[in-house]
């Protein structure tokens, strides 16, 4: 088993260890399907082909990468990556845009992930300093998305209902006699 099966191994069973913990029986599995897909879907394969593009001499080495080489910029580049590349909650018509809370539920994910994993598994003291994540690296996240040519939205509330049924009601309440 290569070294991000193990990772990934270990994450599924903490995070089913604290999904156990919670009260809530209904949803049993809230924190597995909430961080393991960022993790295992967009964080692995991207820091997997940034080693094989980047840093040859950690290839099959990627505990002494851990423990050496990752930094915030790793973090960070993670971080575009799934921005780029994650299915968009709300299809819009401009490709170019994304939400705010991409970038923080990714962040959140990691976090998580460093906390149960990362953290317990490799030296990274160097990285304490940066957390939470999602506040002291939203500002390079957003600069690195913007010379992509990709804009940051703030967190849209959608009303229940759009204003054309808004008027469409109105013009039936309307036309309707009693």
């Amino acid at each position: 088993m290569c070294m991000f099966e193990q990772l990934l191994k270990e994450y599924e069973d903490k995070l089913r260890e604290e999904d156990k913990k919670n009260e809530n029986k209904r949803i049993k599995t809230a924190q597995y399907d909430f961080y393991l897909p960022k993790i295992r879907d967009y964080f692995i394969p991207f820091i997997r082909d940034f080693i094989q593009k980047n840093n040859v001499s950690y290839m099959g080495d990627e505990e002494r990468f851990f423990n050496e080489r990752f930094s915030r910029d790793e973090i960070i580049l993670a971080t575009v990556f799934y921005v780029e590349n994650c299915p968009q909650k709300r299809k819009t018509s401009d490709n170019k845009k994304r939400s705010i809370s991409t970038i923080l539920d990714f962040l959140n994910s990691f976090n998580n992930f460093f906390d149960l994993v990362l953290s317990v598994r490799f030296r990274m003291r160097h990285l304490y300093y940066l957390k939470p994540f999602q506040d002291k690296l939203i500002g390079e996240i957003r600069d690195k998305l913007h010379e992509k040519g990709i804009m940051i939205v703030d967190v849209t509330s959608y009303p229940a209902m759009q204003q054309k049924e808004v008027d469409f009601i109105s013009k039936c309440f309307k036309t309707q006699r009693y």
